[in-house]
Order: structure tokens, then C-alpha cells, then sequence
């Protein structure tokens, strides 16, 4: 504290570190799954907000928040009932409003399965010129036996 008296309720300072360190720290964690130079980076950034943080909480940067000397007013308290938002009985919205059957999903899904399969196809033709090779590429994640072909066997 300073000579002069300082009336409010004392805060630190505010300061990018949390987020930084946060950042690093995502990063950090990111690169175990990616790259080392991800981990490296991250680990950098959180340990630089992570002082940057520490330093900023220091006693002598503070900030004092200022308070309002009046008494709250007080609460009222009534012991009539309840006022409902409708005469009706249930009164309430039930959330979903609507629920779709089942088979909404399942046709939904079929389609979206057709559809990418057709762009798949679309997108083989006009690049390679075959409709088989996303076919190809894609039965080889179930068939070992498909890595070992060459280009012109996907192709066909």
C-alpha cells in the first residue's frame, strides 16, 4: 500500500498470462499427439504465461475495485402463493417440443451415406478418371490385401 489509504476490495491486476498459459499448455498437450516442434511451442507459450502470470500477482500490482457505501435494501417478504403463467393445468413447455421417430435418423443417415459415396465416385472419375478408386481406397481400411496393389489395379 501506498501513504494514502485506499478504500475498496483489492484485486490483481489483469493480465493475458491465463490465457497464454492456457494456449501453451493446449499446444503442449496437442503436440504429444502431432509433432514434438507443436509440444516445443506449446510448452514455450505456457511457460511464458505462466511468469508472466506469476508476476503480475505480485503484491505490488493491485488494483482496488471501488465499493459504494449503501446498505442494500431489504427483502420483502410475502407469503401469498404463487402466480401462474397460464389457467391451464400443465403450464409448463416441454423441451423437445417435437421429437422425430427413429427412422427419421436412420433414413438421414442412409442418405448421407449414398450421397458421399456418389461424390466420392464423382470425385474419383474427374480427377483419375475411375469411379473405383475411392471404392478401392476406401475397402482397403477392411482388406489388407488392397495396400499391396499398384496404382493401375486401384484405378481399375
Amino acid at each position: 500500500m501506498s501513504d494514502h489509504e485506499h478504500h475498496g476490495i483489492e484485486l490483481p491486476a489483469p493480465c493475458a498470462g491465463p490465457m497464454i498459459c492456457a494456449f501453451g499448455v493446449t499446444l503442449l498437450f496437442a503436440g504429444i499427439v502431432t509433432t514434438w516442434p507443436v509440444a516445443v511451442v506449446g510448452f514455450v507459450f505456457g511457460l511464458a504465461g505462466a511468469t508472466h502470470w506469476w508476476r503480475e500477482v505480485h503484491p505490488d500490482s493491485r488494483e482496488y475495485a471501488p465499493t459504494i457505501n449503501v446498505h442494500p435494501t431489504p427483502i420483502d417478504v410475502r407469503t401469498d402463493g404463487v402466480a401462474r403463467l397460464m389457467q391451464a393445468r400443465a403450464h409448463r413447455a416441454r423441451v423437445p417440443l417435437e421429437i422425430h421417430p427413429y427412422s427419421a435418423g436412420f433414413m438421414g443417415g442412409l442418405v448421407g451415406c449414398v450421397v458421399m459415396a456418389l461424390v466420392a465416385t464423382l470425385g474419383g472419375w474427374l480427377t483419375h478418371g475411375s469411379p473405383w478408386l475411392a471404392v478401392n481406397v476406401l475397402s482397403g481400411t477392411v482388406l489388407p490385401s488392397i495396400g499391396d496393389m499398384t496404382y493401375a489395379q486401384l484405378l481399375a
